[in-house]
């Protein structure tokens, strides 16, 4: 696992970049899920090829078992989305320093 840490201010273009914040008031997989295939929609739309995903709102990890599910579940998002034509996309993802597990 690499991890990178520091402080730092983003300008973040809107023609360039899909900025997705995460959203407490749905369950944790969910909104993953719904977040990542909204992004990868507007890409495709808009020609965009970069996403920033900013979980700094999120106070713990969910379960192993639930990671590794949505982890496939994102790559199934993603396969498909090349798979029908789409671009190769960029992502990164923020989160907060301390996260429990």
């Amino acid at each position: 696992q690499c991890m990178l840490t520091m402080d730092l201010k983003l300008h973040i273009d809107p023609d360039q970049c899909v900025y997705c914040a995460y959203d407490s008031n749905i369950p944790e997989a969910e909104s993953v899920l719904i977040t990542f295939e909204q992004a990868i929609n507007r890409c495709r739309q808009d020609g965009i090829k970069r996403i920033l995903l900013d979980y700094q709102t999120r106070t713990s990890y969910p379960a192993a078992v639930e990671r590794i599910i949505v982890a496939t579940e994102l790559a199934n998002l993603y396969k498909n989305h090349l798979s029908s034509g789409g671009v190769p996309i960029r992502f990164a993802l923020f989160t907060r320093k301390n996260l429990s597990t």
